[in-house]
């Protein structure tokens, strides 16, 4: 005759861990419907075709700094830690590895618009493809990421006219 687990063991033998990229099962996977949930600790990294905004008939959006996913990206996104706003960094990395140029001058950071976007698309302005050296149907890594708050900006005026201003905090 088989011996009974003690609770401990069965617990331990119903929970596992898959890993930071893949996720990590938590509690009885049977459950109460018969499953168990997944929650994803790493990173959000997919890479994408990308296509300009215009190409998704957003043309209002050109002049903004958010991007359109696929409904797939935010499935991952909802079981994932992540903070809010979503915050992504886009980086080129064609360019890098033809170039070997610095991962600076082909990255930026971006929010997101919606998740209309067509599975393994990604839409963004036309200016950051400008920025990243990107053409149309170009690959493109998108990753999560949390920015920290900034703590200090200092202006510089473009021209002396400014100086003229009486009251240059107000008028900021």
């Amino acid at each position: 005759e088989r011996e009974r687990e003690r609770p401990s063991e069965a617990a331990a033998r119903t929970t596992r861990a898959v890993g930071p990229r893949s996720g990590t099962m938590m509690g009885d996977t049977m459950g109460f419907f018969g499953g168990g949930f997944m929650v994803n600790q790493g990173p959000f990294v997919e890479t994408f075709r990308v296509n300009s905004m215009i190409m998704h008939d957003k043309e209002d959006k050109e002049n903004g700094d958010k991007i359109i996913l696929p409904m797939s990206a935010f499935e991952k996104l909802a079981n994932m830690h992540i903070s809010y706003p979503m915050q992504f960094e886009l980086l080129n990395e064609a360019v890098m590895d033809l170039t070997g140029a610095d991962a600076k001058e082909f990255r930026t950071h971006v929010g997101v618009l919606e998740f209309t976007a067509p599975e393994g698309k990604c839409f963004i302005p036309h200016w950051i493809m400008c920025k990243l050296s990107l053409e149309e149907g170009s690959f493109l890594r998108v990753k999560s990421v949390n920015l920290p708050l900034a703590s200090f900006i200092k202006f510089r005026p473009q021209s002396e006219d400014f100086l003229e201003i009486s009251n240059q905090k107000q008028f900021l």
